[in-house]
């Protein structure tokens, strides 16, 4: 099968260029500006200012905005020295944005605070929120109507989303002087909500003063209540039921039913009760209860997070209560009833190299210590050396951590329309702790190192790398070092078509692990939908293919994309060359639709093929489900944690 592996990436390599070359006419094309008497077109740190009514011609890639008077040749100069010499100004024309209605928009990933930057330090006199309808207008067609009576018959059911819940998520207020990157950062954390689909800014100048401006905050609500089905066997799945956005207060109510006559008689239940940013702390409550197939679970979880690199504490605890069935050993088949408390404190200061917002990404020094706890009730016979999930155990874990983050503003990655705030920077983290155990104490070491950049034309390059190892009289134990790496190219436009290409690898090593601690190819750890419990390996290297197709169809207002993947999977020893163990493959194809105006997960239907499908395997070759968003990794700190082997542990 080693053969299919050159053919795939020797296609990849002749389909991108290829994409690139057809997509020149079209990044070619220039676009009309109507300048009015009396106003600067500003693009790219240049200005051009209009004493009366004119046409302009531009280029559909640059991005412009346009400002009543003439701009202040000083501040255009100092920026334009400034952007010459900061590698974010050569970064800007990296993956092509595109609306998802338009033929043609702007055709670049943007800087997410780079259109406010004219606005510097000027006078916030007045925030206006404008809350659109869920259907008909978007954040770029404010002024489109429902098509229908359908959508007339929605919009008037649905409870938009409250001024004060939308006030307590803004890092500016009126009074305040204007910062661009405090606008960016409201931006995204607004669009990170569950129920809200796009937000934009709009800065305008107020009239007879120079200094001074109107913030406007346009606000596109998603329909709040949505239901998600899937169906994992002719008998078996689950419905989803739930609100992200009961009666516009931004809380969040699920309600789950299993149902699998394998497992129990009685459908399973799960539910789930959620409060972001308390009266605007950004301090989020989350309890959880489940009652699934005699797996009783009661959770709850108070944080709050590093959300922008100027908050200075963060912090959070969650509480379990857990009593549920499992296998504990693969060699027997023996199920046991296990019953523990869990518990995960912790707090961290962050120190700003910079005591204000500046163009340049920001960079921070974080301090940050946690406390983990296990204390098992109920349990199977355990050993030193084994079970080690089921150890009685407290770890205390003090990290340090050197980040610098900024933000770029795209679309058509991971959504199939909606704006996408994409992380680029560095961090690097130094974790050191203790751990008591029934055992004996032992002491725990940890480095990770990430980043994310862009790569000019080849697009954009997400990767991390992390070392943990416990150390106890001086030996290594359960030493586990773990590299990821998430890419993906430009935007690809052929007619009315767009295409994308993921690379997503992966490869994870152990050392002198404990004799059950494995890593597993089952599914997301490995081969798509494929389930496989005996098949086990210390260290795993997996590689994930994907082209997406992003069409201009639409189905009842849900957008079609077609994707095909392909999976490669070696599984080995610790100490032999993973590429000489037998390669596991997974080719498959499918069909996402989605709404974005809808809470509901993207729709997804996958026909997946297993060439050399692994003894005592059981693979789903056809899946109809949702599909959660795939976020890439950032650079913010949280709690600290252990890197393990066992990811599901």
């Amino acid at each position: 099968m080693r053969i299919w592996v050159y053919i795939l990436f020797t296609g990849v390599l002749l389909i991108i260029p290829l994409f690139t070359i057809l997509a020149q006419p079209d990044l070619q094309k220039k676009r009309n500006i109507r300048l009015k008497g009396g106003h600067s077109l500003i693009y790219d740190g240049y200005s051009q200012y209009a004493e009366h009514d004119t046409i302009i011609q531009l280029d559909r890639n640059i991005d412009y905005y346009i400002k009543k008077g003439k701009p202040t040749d000083f501040f255009y100069e100092r920026l334009d020295q400034k952007a010459s010499r900061k590698r974010w100004s050569k970064e800007i024309h990296n993956i092509i944005i595109r609306s998802p209605k338009q033929k043609t928009d702007t055709f670049n990933t943007k800087r997410s605070e780079l259109e406010y930057i004219p606005y510097k330090n000027s006078y916030i006199k007045e925030i206006e929120i404008v809350k659109l309808d869920v259907f008909g207008p978007s954040i770029n067609s404010i002024t489109s109507l429902p098509k229908n009576g359908i959508q007339r018959f929605g919009n008037r059911l649905h409870i938009k989303t409250r001024d004060n819940i939308i006030r307590n998520h803004l890092l500016i207020k009126s009074g305040d002087f204007l910062i661009p990157e405090k606008l960016a950062d409201s931006e995204r954390i607004l669009r990170d909500q569950a129920f809200i689909e796009d937000v934009r800014f709009i800065v305008v100048p107020v009239n007879n003063s120079e200094d001074s401006v109107k913030v406007v905050l346009y606000v596109k609500d998603v329909w709040s209540k949505g239901v998600d089905v899937l169906i994992e066997d002719v008998n078996a799945g689950k419905i989803d039921i739930y609100d992200k956005n009961i009666f516009g207060t931004g809380k969040i109510q699920e309600n789950t039913v299993f149902i699998d006559p394998e497992k129990g008689d009685r459908p399973g239940y799960r539910g789930v009760f959620r409060v972001n940013n308390i009266d605007g702390s950004f301090i989020d409550l989350f309890a959880e209860y489940n009652n699934i197939f005699g797996s009783i679970l009661h959770r709850f979880y108070a944080n709050r997070s590093f959300y922008t690199p100027n908050i200075k504490l963060a912090g959070g605890i969650q509480i379990d209560n857990v009593s549920t069935m499992v296998k504990p050993r693969i060699s027997s088949p023996d199920i046991v009833r296990i019953t523990y408390d869990y518990m995960n404190l912790w707090i961290g200061r962050s120190f700003s190299f910079n005591n204000k917002y500046s163009l340049s990404s920001r960079t921070n020094i974080v301090f940050s210590t946690g406390l983990i706890y296990y204390n098992y009730k109920e349990r199977p016979s355990i050993n030193e050396n084994e079970l080690y999930q089921f150890h009685n155990r407290a770890i205390i874990l003090g990290s340090t951590a050197y980040t610098r983050q900024s933000y770029f503003k795209s679309n058509l990655i991971y959504s199939l329309g909606k704006t996408e705030d994409i992380p680029i920077g560095v961090m690097l983290q130094y974790t050191h702790g203790f751990e008591r155990n029934e055992f004996g104490n032992r002491l725990y070491n940890q480095v990770k190192l990430s980043k994310a950049i862009f790569l000019g034309k080849l697009g954009y390059l997400n990767g991390s790398i992390t070392a943990g190892t416990f150390l106890k009289a001086g030996k290594h134990e359960q030493a586990v070092v773990r590299t990821d790496i998430h890419a993906f190219t430009n935007l690809y436009i052929l007619g009315r078509f767009s295409f994308r290409h993921f690379i997503n690898m992966s490869h994870i090593n152990s050392f002198n692990s404990f004799v059950d601690e494995y890593a597993s190819i089952s599914d997301n750890y490995g081969i798509t939908g494929l389930r496989n419990d005996s098949l086990m390996g210390k260290k795993r290297f997996k590689i994930n293919l994907e082209t997406t197709m992003f069409t201009p169809f639409y189905l009842a207002g849900f957008r079609i994309a077609m994707f095909g993947f392909a999976d490669f999977c070696y599984l080995g020893k610790s100490h032999q060359i993973i590429f000489k163990e037998p390669l596991y493959t997974g080719y498959g194809f499918g069909l996402r639709i989605r709404n974005e105006r809808l809470v509901i997960k993207t729709i997804q239907i996958r026909f997946v093929l297993y060439p050399n499908i692994p003894e005592h395997s059981k693979g789903t070759f056809l899946r109809l489900a949702g599909e959660s968003k795939f976020k890439p990794n950032d650079f913010y700190v949280h709690a600290p944690e252990i890197l393990k082997l066992r990811l599901d542990d």
